[in-house]
């Protein structure tokens, strides 16, 4: 929530979500919430299934970007949200952020990675680069909202649920990350 509000997403907005994890199908439902057009980037066909599932009206494999703009069938997008901290998907962040957008930063590389922004680039088409790390009081109670009318649904997102004696499982298939978005640990059984 607070990472669309600093970005400034609002209706009729292109915005690409790159990274189909947890926290970009997240970005994902909220963007389509507020019906925007939304291109889901992600190097795992099964997350972009997942993206198109969940309301992507493009979910492409990054090489895949660059075909669909030499046949004319991608726009710049006004967002570009970045739930990945890949480098390469870092770098066509800057590629595909139209004139006067704003890239945000979800995710980050680790410190020993380094990101090389364009500024020149940006500076001319005034591109604003953000980062969304702490929610306040009022984004919790947005969300809260947005899950307790439905505007955002999130137990589809559930792809496991499993008893405490299986969490070293569940650690595994989250970082397998080919199987699963969310697992749920029951402590209770």
């Amino acid at each position: 929530v607070r990472a669309q509000l600093l970005a400034r997403v609002r209706e009729n907005q292109t915005i690409m979500v790159m990274g189909s994890g947890m926290s970009g199908l997240l970005h994902v439902k909220l963007a389509k919430a507020k019906n925007c057009r939304v291109i889901a980037v992600d190097i795992n066909e099964d997350k972009l299934k997942i993206a198109r599932r969940f309301g992507a009206d493009i979910a492409l494999a990054p090489e895949d970007l660059s075909q669909q703009a030499a046949a004319g069938n991608m726009e710049k997008a006004d967002v570009v949200m970045l739930c990945t901290s890949a480098l390469p998907a870092i770098e066509q962040a800057w590629k595909w952020v139209d004139n006067g957008g704003a890239v945000v930063f979800f995710a980050v590389p680790d410190t020993d990675k380094k990101v090389i922004v364009p500024v020149n680039d940006l500076w001319t088409r005034e591109i604003r680069i953000l980062t969304s790390y702490y929610c306040g009081p009022p984004d919790i109670v947005e969300s809260m909202e947005l899950l307790a009318n439905g505007t955002i649904e999130t137990d589809d997102m559930i792809t496991c649920r499993l008893p405490l004696k299986d969490t070293a499982k569940g650690f595994v298939l989250v970082a397998d990350g080919e199987e699963s978005i969310k697992v749920i640990i029951r402590s209770n059984e």
